[in-house]
Parts: C-alpha cells; sequence; structure tokens
C-alpha cells in the first residue's frame, strides 16, 4: 500500500479564520481582519477523513480469487470562503485528472487516474448564500459498486476542484487549498479478513514430525521447532518485536490447504498482521496476500479463499499486539 504525504504550504490565512471565527461565537457581528489579503478566498475544507489523508477521503476495494468487494466509495462536502460573503455566490467544481500527475510528483505516490465514467457528482456547482462562510449544500461524489471489478491497478486519485466562481466581485479561487481528493486503494489477496474457528474448513494435518522452520531474525528465546511439538506451553519469541519471516517446509508438497492455525500463548501476544507466500521449490514464491488476524483467541487462523498447493509456507509478520512476536504452535488445514 502506498503512503499518502499530508500536503504542505495550506493556505495562511486559514489560521486567522478560525481563530475570528471562536471570537465569531461570542459576537453576532462577526469582523474579520486577514492581515496582507482581503480578497474572500474559496476554499474546499473536508479535513482529513483517514490516515494520511488531508482534503480527501480514502477508500479501499479487494479483489479475491472468487469476488471483488470494496467500502461504499462516497463523500460528500461543502465549499468555504474566507469572508462572509457579500452576495450569493456560485461555486463551480469539476473532476480534473489533470492534476494526478503533479499529485504523484509533490508526494511520491504512483496513483492512476480514475477512468472516465466510473465517477459521479450530485452537482456541478454550490451556493455560498450572502453573509456566510459556507455553501448551503454539499457536492457528493461516488463510485458505483459495479465498477470495482475494473479498478485491477494498485490505487486511483479522483481530484475534485473548484474551476469558477461567479456574483461575487471581491471573491476569488483558494490558490493552494482548490482540490479535495477521493484516493481509492486496491488489495489482492486470498486471505479472508479476520477469520475465527467457525469460518475455518477442511481438518488439521495431525502428523508434522518432519517438517521444520526458519526464522530471518535471531530469536530472544526459544527455537522454531517448539512450533511443531504439540504443546501450546513451549514458543518462540522474539523482543522487542519486528518484522521477521517465518519459513515454514511441509516436507512435500500438500495439496488443498484451506487455511492456517497459529497459536500465540496469549491473547496478550497476538499477531495482528501476516502478509502469507506459499511455494513448492522454496525459491518461487505466490503471493496469497495480507491476512488480518482476529484477536479474539489465543488460536489465530488464515483462510485462504481457494485452497492452495504448497510445500513451503512463509510468515511475513508485520503486526503485532505486545512488545512480543510469539508463536508456540503452526498448523495447516487441508
Amino acid at each position: 500500500m502506498k503512503k499518502i504525504l499530508i500536503f504542505r504550504n495550506i493556505y495562511a490565512g486559514l489560521a486567522l479564520l478560525a481563530i475570528a471565527m471562536l471570537g465569531g461565537c461570542k459576537d453576532d457581528n462577526k469582523h474579520y481582519d486577514i492581515t496582507g489579503d482581503a480578497t474572500n478566498r474559496v476554499f474546499v475544507n473536508v479535513g482529513s477523513h483517514t490516515v494520511n489523508v488531508y482534503n480527501g477521503y480514502s477508500f479501499s476495494v479487494t479483489h479475491t480469487p472468487v469476488s471483488t468487494f470494496g467500502d461504499s466509495i462516497v463523500a460528500s462536502f461543502p465549499v468555504n470562503c474566507t469572508l462572509n460573503a457579500t452576495a450569493d455566490t456560485k461555486v463551480t467544481l469539476e473532476i480534473d485528472n489533470s492534476l494526478v500527475d503533479s499529485y504523484n510528483k509533490d508526494n511520491g505516490t504512483e496513483y492512476n487516474a480514475l477512468p472516465d465514467g466510473f465517477a459521479e457528482l450530485s452537482t456541478s456547482s454550490l451556493t455560498i448564500p450572502k453573509g456566510s462562510l459556507i455553501s448551503s449544500d454539499s457536492l457528493t461524489v461516488a463510485v458505483h459498486s459495479d465498477k470495482f471489478a475494473q479498478l485491477t491497478a494498485a490505487g486511483y486519485l479522483l481530484p475534485i476542484r473548484i474551476t469558477s466562481i461567479s456574483n461575487n466581485n471581491n471573491a476569488a479561487v483558494s490558490v493552494n487549498q482548490n482540490t479535495a481528493y477521493v484516493i481509492i486503494n486496491t488489495v489482492l489477496t486470498n486471505c479472508y479478513k479476520s477469520p475465527v474457528l467457525t469460518d475455518m474448513v477442511g481438518t488439521l494435518i495431525t502428523t508434522r514430525t518432519s517438517w521444520t522452520g526458519t526464522i530471518d531474525v535471531t530469536l530472544t528465546s526459544g527455537t522454531i521447532s517448539r512450533m511443531f511439538d504439540g504443546k501450546t506451553s513451549t514458543y518462540w519469541y522474539v523482543n522487542p518485536a519486528k518484522e521477521c519471516n517465518v519459513t515454514v517446509d511441509l516436507s512435500a508438497v500438500t495439496t488443498g490447504i484451506t487455511g492456517l492455525r497459529i497459536h500465540s500463548y496469549s491473547t496478550n501476544y497476538s499477531l495482528t498482521s501476516i502478509a502469507v507466500y506459499s511455494s513448492s521449490d522454496g525459491s518461487n514464491w505466490t503471493s496469497q496476500g495480507i491476512a488480518t488476524l482476529s484477536t479474539a483467541t489465543v488460536y489465530q487462523y488464515i483462510k485462504f479463499y481457494l485452497p492452495i498447493d504448497a510445500r513451503y509456507i512463509k510468515l511475513d509478520v508485520k503486526g503485532w499486539k505486545s512488545a512480543y512476536v510469539i508463536m508456540s504452535e503452526f498448523d495447516v488445514y487441508h
């Protein structure tokens, strides 16, 4: 997933506006004195609806081998101005895909423009009433779920920009806060999200004496072989917790693997996120996606949408609940 950096150089007059608005709560006779800019700036200020996304919204779409699903992609926002509108002010907005390249360059991202016709705007203009600082209506943008399967790139950016204003001679479009962004990240995975015992299918392989394992970091305590000894009271751990790769050799290709089970000794030490890979030869790996694990019970589960065939299973541990990465047992469903 790509990190989205917070926009810089936000219009400085907004900070002074916030102070003026606080004062206005106590005095109905609002007065604004924005030093250096007497122009009434019209801007978009939707805030941050997702971590690391400023002035925009972030959604996700998940592709699995059997289906595609995702968030309801709907965002709604008004427009604002820095001074009370001296007349009813019409503000026109449009989708502007020409901004995608500059956004990527400024933020180190690689988003694609959303294909034409995938997004629908509820209106092309909003009105800020005379005497107001905010529009009386909102623009709603939506991407219908029947388009999700066609979103095959890693991520998409939809910029919605203020293009013009009318009926207010003292108003102008903000130079650097004139656009709202809708971001759609896509995920390709064969792993269910947070499965529990009742979700699992198949049976556990009971004979594990020939299984072996390796890890790419130095263990603080224990040995990898403890994952196959049938005892939940024995374990290995890494402290402090860090990302690590645990590779299990099942000694022969196993067909029809429907899922995995791990035991983390205690729910206090649950793992939260694991990238799963499979291989028949230990050299060529197939990503099965990132598994989000339920932390409700001491046994944690990874369920595959489609069964896999593998001799080697690699668990790239990416998230954890405590200061420890710890495992006491590793099992396979088939």
